[in-house]
Parts: C-alpha cells; sequence; structure tokens
C-alpha cells in the first residue's frame, strides 16, 4: 500500500514537472538558443571586443537595456503562464513547486550569464590592450551583477513591491490579466511592429545598436508572442507552437514561398547584332594590347598579374582587399595596370569586389585616409578598402534575417524584398559610399574596357542541383574548344546582368546565415526555363583554384592562336591569397559516422591542392603565395581570426601585420616574412 501511495505520489509530481515545463517551452528555448549563440559562437565574442573597442556609452545602454527586456521577459512570460493556467503551482511541494519557482528565474537569467561567459572567454584572449582589458572587466562585472541583482529581485519581488498573497483566480480572458501584464504586452507588440517596419525598409539603421543589440533584442520580442501561442495551446489542445514550424516546413517542401531571387539588373546597350560576343581571351588580347607601358618591358617579358582569394568570411574579404590595395600604394599606383584578373570566393569575393570598386573609384580624387589610419601608415588605396570592411556588415544582415526573411518563413508566397541577402548586398554598398566611393559597388558586372585600370572580376558560385562550379564574370571563358565552368548569369539569364555586390555576396552565400540565390530565366541554348539555386563557391572550391585555372587556360588558348611573329612576350604571375590553420591531429572517433563527412571536406582541399599543381606545371605561369595564420592565440600578441562579418581592430591589425610591408607604429621584424618577400617580389616585377 505504501509503495502504491509513493508510486502515484512520485506520478503526480512527474506530471505536474512536466506541465511546468510544458507551459515555460518556448521561454526556455528562447533563452537557450540565446545562452548559446552569445556564448559559443566566436562571431559573438567578437562584436563584442568591437562594443568594448568602441567603448561608446550610447551602444553600451542599448545593449544593456536590450539584454534587461530579454532577461525579464523571459522571466515574466513563464510566470504569467503560471499565474493564468496553474495559479498555485510555487506554493507545490517538492520538485514542482521548485521547478515552478525557479525555471522562470532560470529563464531570466541565461541571457545574462552567457553574456558574462562571452566577455570572460573574450578576456582570455592575449595581450589585449590595458584599456579595452578594462573596458572589458566592467561589461563582465556588470554583466555577474545584473544577473544577481535580477535573480534577487525575481526571489524576492513580492517584498521589494510588497504585493500581498491573495487568493489566485484562473483568468479565463485576456483582458482580465492585471493592467502591467496588458502594457507590457502591449508595448513588446508595438515594440515589435516599429522594428519590422525599421528594419525592412532601413536594415542600414541596425548598424545604430549594433548586432547583439540586434540578436538580443529580436528574442525578447519572441518571447511575449510565443507565450501567448503556448497559452492557447494549453487551453485549446491544439499544438499551436509546433504548428506553426509545420507551416513553415510544409511552405519549404512545396517550394512556394522562396524570396531568394537573385537581384538583376537590366542588360547595358548590346552592340550591334552582327558583333560576336567577346569571350575572356579576346579581351586579354585587346588589354594586353592597350597597356600603357609596354615600352618599359621591351626585351623581357610584360608581367601579367592573376590573383585568387580564398573564402572566409569578413577575414577573407579584409585581408584580400588590404593586401591588393597596398600592393597598388606600395607600387605607386602601377599594380592595377599589370593586374589582368581576379578570381574570388566567399569572403575574399567580397574583397576582391572591393579592391575593384576602389580602383573604379581611383580615378576620381581619393578620399585623405582618417587620422588613425595616417598614423598607421596606410595609403589611400589601403585606407579606404580597410574603411569599407571596417564597418559593421553583421547587423543589417541579423536584422533582415531576424525580422522580416523571418515571417517570410511563414506565408504561402514569396516577398522578395523580405530577403535576408539584400541587407547584406546593401550594407557593402553603403559601407562603400560611406567610406567615400559614388555608387560602384551598385554598379553592374559589364564587359571592361581593354584601356580600363579595372581587372576583370570573376566570382565563383556553385550550384546546387549539379554541384558544377559556376561563376560570374564580365566575358565567358572559352579554351581548347569547350566553355570553361558555368558562366550563371549568361547561361541562365542572358538577358540581365547583376550589381557588384550581389555578384560578390552570391559568392558568399553560406547557408544558413545567408541563403542559396535563386536564377530563374531563358536558357541561352534555347531549352524551357529552369530555375537554378547557387550558393558559396567554397563548396565546390575554397581557394578559387578552379575559376583561376580557368582563366589561365583561356588566356592560354586565345595566345596559341596567335601568330607567333607579332606575339608579344609575358609571364603570369598567379598570386594566391589563402589562409592556414595549425595542424590538427588526426580524428578517429566516430569513424562509422564521421568518415564520409571528413573524406568529402579532404577531397575538397586536394581537388585545390592538384588545381595548385596543375598551374604550376604550366609553361610561364609562376604561383605566389600570400598567406595569413588564422589561429595567430600562441604567436606574439596574436589571437583568432573569427568567421563572420564583423572584425575587431584588434583583427585587422592582426592580418595588416601578417600581410607585411606594413607601416604600423609597431618596428619591423629583423627577419622578413614569407609575406614581405614575396610583396617586394611583385613590386620588383612591376618596376621597369
Amino acid at each position: 500500500m505504501g509503495a502504491s501511495f509513493g508510486f502515484l505520489r512520485w506520478r503526480d509530481q512527474r506530471e505536474s514537472t512536466r506541465t511546468v515545463l510544458r507551459l515555460a517551452r518556448f521561454s526556455l528555448l528562447v533563452s537557450l538558443i540565446e545562452a548559446a549563440l552569445l556564448w559559443g559562437v566566436p562571431q559573438a565574442r567578437e562584436a563584442i571586443l568591437v562594443m568594448a573597442e568602441d567603448a561608446d556609452l550610447a551602444t553600451l545602454t542599448i545593449f544593456g537595456l536590450c539584454l534587461a527586456a530579454l532577461c525579464g521577459l523571459s522571466w515574466y512570460s513563464v510566470r504569467v503562464l503560471l499565474y493564468m493556467r496553474l495559479p498555485d503551482a510555487d506554493t507545490w511541494p517538492g520538485i514542482p513547486g521548485w521547478s515552478a519557482r525557479n525555471i522562470p528565474r532560470l529563464c531570466g537569467i541565461l541571457p545574462g550569464l552567457a553574456v558574462a561567459g562571452a566577455v570572460w572567454g573574450t578576456l582570455r584572449e592575449p595581450s589585449l590592450a590595458t584599456g579595452l582589458r578594462g573596458t572589458l572587466w566592467l561589461l563582465f562585472a556588470g554583466a555577474v551583477v545584473g544577473c544577481v541583482v535580477g535573480y534577487i529581485f525575481m526571489w524576492l519581488r513580492r517584498r521589494v513591491l510588497r504585493i500581498r498573497h491573495e487568493p489566485r483566480i484562473e483568468p479565463r480572458r485576456l483582458w482580465e490579466l492585471p493592467p502591467a501584464t496588458r502594457g507590457i504586452a502591449l508595448a513588446s507588440l508595438t515594440a515589435s511592429v516599429l522594428l519590422f517596419v525599421l528594419f525592412t525598409f532601413a536594415p542600414g539603421s541596425a548598424r545604430l545598436i549594433g548586432p547583439l543589440s540586434v540578436l538580443v533584442a529580436a528574442g525578447a520580442l519572441w518571447v511575449p508572442f510565443g507565450a501567448m501561442l503556448v497559452y492557447f495551446s494549453d487551453r485549446t489542445g491544439l499544438p499551436l507552437v509546433a504548428g506553426f514550424f509545420a507551416i513553415a516546413l510544409l511552405w519549404q517542401a512545396l517550394n512556394i514561398n522562396d524570396n531568394h531571387t537573385v537581384r538583376t539588373l537590366p542588360p547595358p546597350p548590346a552592340p550591334a547584332a552582327s558583333a560576336p560576343p567577346t569571350d575572356l581571351g579576346e579581351h586579354f588580347q585587346q588589354w594586353l594590347a592597350a597597356r600603357p607601358d609596354l615600352e618599359s618591358f621591351k626585351g623581357r617579358p610584360y608581367p601579367v598579374i592573376l590573383v585568387s582569394a580564398e573564402g572566409g568570411g569578413i577575414y577573407a574579404a579584409y585581408t584580400s582587399a588590404v593586401a591588393l590595395a597596398r600592393l597598388q600604394d606600395r607600387s605607386a599606383a602601377i599594380f592595377a595596370t599589370h593586374l589582368f584578373a581576379t578570381s574570388g570566393v566567399s569572403g575574399g569575393s567580397v574583397g576582391t569586389s572591393v579592391f575593384g570598386a576602389v580602383v573604379s573609384h581611383s580615378v576620381a580624387p581619393m578620399p585623405a585616409p582618417s587620422l588613425a589610419h595616417a598614423k598607421a601608415g596606410l595609403g589611400p588605396c589601403e585606407s579606404m578598402a580597410s574603411s569599407v570592411l571596417e564597418q559593421d556588415l553583421l547587423s543589417p544582415l541579423l536584422a533582415g534575417a531576424l525580422f522580416p526573411d523571418l515571417l517570410q518563413q511563414f506565408l504561402p508566397f514569396p516577398i522578395d524584398y523580405f530577403d535576408r541577402a539584400r541587407p547584406l548586398e546593401k550594407g557593402l554598398e553603403d559601407a562603400f559610399d560611406a567610406a567615400g566611393g559614388h555608387g560602384e559597388m551598385r554598379a553592374g558586372i559589364v564587359p571592361l574596357s581593354p584601356s580600363a585600370g579595372v581587372p576583370a572580376m570573376y566570382f565563383s558560385s556553385t550550384c546546387v542541383e549539379t554541384g558544377e562550379p559556376a561563376y560570374i564574370g564580365p566575358f565567358p571563358m572559352w579554351a581548347r574548344g569547350i566553355y570553361r565552368n558555368a558562366d550563371l548569369t549568361r547561361q541562365w539569364r542572358p538577358d540581365a546582368t547583376v550589381r557588384l555586390s550581389t555578384a560578390a555576396v552570391l559568392s558568399a552565400r553560406f547557408p544558413i546565415v545567408t541563403p542559396a540565390g535563386a536564377v530563374a530565366g531563358k536558357m541561352i541554348d534555347g531549352s524551357p526555363p529552369v530555375t537554378r539555386r547557387f550558393v558559396d563557391g567554397g563548396y565546390f572550391d575554397n581557394p578559387g583554384t578552379a575559376t583561376l585555372d580557368a582563366i589561365v587556360q583561356a588566356i592560354l588558348h586565345a595566345r596559341a592562336q596567335e601568330d607567333p611573329a607579332t606575339q608579344i612576350p609575358i609571364a603570369i604571375y598567379v598570386v594566391r591569397i589563402g589562409f592556414s590553420d595549425p595542424p590538427s591531429p588526426e580524428a578517429h572517433s566516430f569513424g562509422e559516422l564521421l568518415s564520409p563527412l571528413r573524406a568529402l571536406l579532404a577531397t575538397r582541399g586536394q581537388h585545390a591542392q592538384e588545381t595548385r599543381s596543375r598551374l604550376e606545371q604550366e609553361p610561364g605561369v609562376n604561383v605566389l603565395d600570400l598567406n595569413v595564420n588564422l589561429d595567430t592565440r600562441g604567436g606574439k600578441g596574436g589571437r583568432a581570426l573569427p568567421l563572420g562579418w564583423m572584425l575587431s581592430e584588434a583583427a585587422r591589425r592582426e592580418i595588416r601585420t601578417q600581410i607585411g610591408l606594413s607601416s604600423e607604429l609597431s618596428p619591423p621584424p629583423d627577419e622578413p616574412s614569407q609575406n614581405e618577400r614575396t610583396l617586394k617580389q611583385i613590386i620588383g616585377l612591376l618596376a621597369p
């Protein structure tokens, strides 16, 4: 009899605890997701470091208020649900009562603890500046104190607010809730609508509050809506929360709300109908003949430079843009004259696009370097490139993803304007204009004049349906009787072109952060219209050597058609901008499950290595490397370089130092690095 009573009591406690967890599930889920993002994602720690570097009181205050709102609403929403559905749950004995009292408090302090953990992890980075370390300690102390004070308030709130214990009656309607609760719900709804409108039509405004505030504010506004769903779900017995997710999955399965169509522009004025299309090889011949310094290289091969920029988010973008801009500045603006084409992947595409736009802009007066850039010894091109990519590209992307594009998931029809990749494209355009540009990133990818000083820029992508490499560029690449790789815009949309920013971001669409871009249109060969989706070029070839090899083959094919007697001798120099990690130990755990994935990743790397070896074996082709070490925690003053779309000054300084030929305030090393020697070799090649 005693055993039966104990079992029944245990079963009742289990069911009561499950009821509490069921009511708290949405707030608990949001708190856990926010905590995981704030604590576990390196980009979040980088954003914290940027916030500490800026030390802007308004930004810090807004972040603190948003974090307090997330913590407070996470706790309060669960308390209201328990009040409405289980009025006396916190007076229950045993585990159910403990859960009813403490799970809401746990929801309320998890985000704050995650921020404290992220700041603590940032504090462990070596060689932080003294002032920066002090700011981080203040942030850490503020997060910890906020969690302690918040928990004490949640624990003693009735005594603090002098709330009397009165018999509780379960409210049956929303308007029967206390006035304070109704006011909080109305304020949350109003804030959600205002931020949705603001971030939909002006995503760049998210930079005013920063990416962390955008992330935390979104979570804070989700909680009341989710609590309402949980309430009606519990009252009606309908799985409303799961139903919303099921609706989103259904629209995805039916493929009726894909809003990630690639932005296009009207095509440029076409040449006469009888004129054949110009391919890359023909353009190279015209480009070479139009070089202004050909006479200076009589008697020796004319140096032709090609660049491949490896993928890797913002650190790859910053490295490639700054390295190329530094070469342009250090060579007295001769480098771009010899740079025929660039091949970019992912972040490398963003970097090469910024450099191409800087060179295009350089025909106008260049903006003067800022005081900080002048003190660091940055030239005009490098200063402008750095100014573009040191801006916040992450906040507009997050604002688009967490507000308009999140709503899109539940709509049965597409709204292209809600595409979360567009704020990243527009953010890149705005960042370039803010650095002194005049809309160069908004310009379309069009065939370039042979006399132009802007390189032919190619951006690598990967076709989802076929797995083949694809590219966007100003000319098709024809070599040895075949087209090399898939020409994305001509094969699927021969009637349109794309902006420079769109081409760069399409190459950097790495799900889930940026979605696959859809290209639909008339096939060039007369086949029925099809839709193809394209993702990050790094899926096929992260170093960008596959497209670069196609460029080399197109040049060699065109050269083979020329008369050797009148041919201008050239020497091709391939500059590879890449990255390296320290060697990792061999992994054999979970071999049955992970060996296929490891093999796929290793195969991709080996494919790139074989392409490089083929380039090295081509007669007249020389391969030069510029390499940045991603993990520099063990180096002098180094730190890990993050993957994302925001970069701290500490990371930018580390990249600039590793690139070489830097004029930073620190003294130059006694022994030149390999990058120093490579840069000097390139500049030496260009000297008449």
